[in-house]
């Protein structure tokens, strides 16, 4: 009875050992600068942005929204991924940026057995229409709660 009980004891503590801890809340942002689209009269009509990863997000004057990127999911127990979106102001490189605080975040992704999904979330938010001139900076969000470990097509995070 002792013996059987120090053997499941050890087993148990070699799988503890052995399974990774599951993660809750991780959270990577990645920041990029506005690159307008003109019209003939001198006014933007849509700003980009392109993140140092495959993540892309575009602001259009009336306040309408869109990200997407790849997450490749790299553990074979699941994460639940998020990706949003936040705009604000910043110098040149979106040094000290001034972050708006809305973060737009559409959905969630379960991930499992190192899977690469593709995220989309799109939105419109008037209030972003008269702050349309003065965004010059976005800053891309991925959230994963569970097992996380992603990469997008620059990176890697283990968390």
């Amino acid at each position: 009875m002792l013996k059987s009980s120090i053997t499941n004891l050890l087993m148990l503590s070699a799988l503890l050992i052995i399974l990774p801890v599951s993660a809750a809340d991780k959270t990577q942002s990645y920041q990029a600068e506005a690159k307008a689209s003109w019209l003939p009269d001198s006014k933007a009509r849509k700003k980009e942005f392109k993140f140092n990863t495959d993540i892309n997000a575009w602001l259009r004057a009336n306040g309408e929204w869109y990200v997407e990127g790849s997450i490749h999911h790299q553990r074979l127990r699941c994460g639940d991924y998020r990706l949003g979106i936040e705009f604000g102001t910043g110098k040149h490189g979106c040094i000290d940026a001034k972050w708006s605080g809305d973060i737009y975040f559409l959905g969630q992704e379960k991930q499992c057995n190192s899977v690469s999904k593709l995220h989309r979330n799109s939105g419109l938010d008037e209030s972003l229409e008269t702050q349309f001139e003065g965004v010059s900076c976005a800053k891309a969000i991925i959230e994963c709660s569970g097992t996380c470990e992603w990469s997008t097509k620059r990176d890697a995070h283990v968390y």
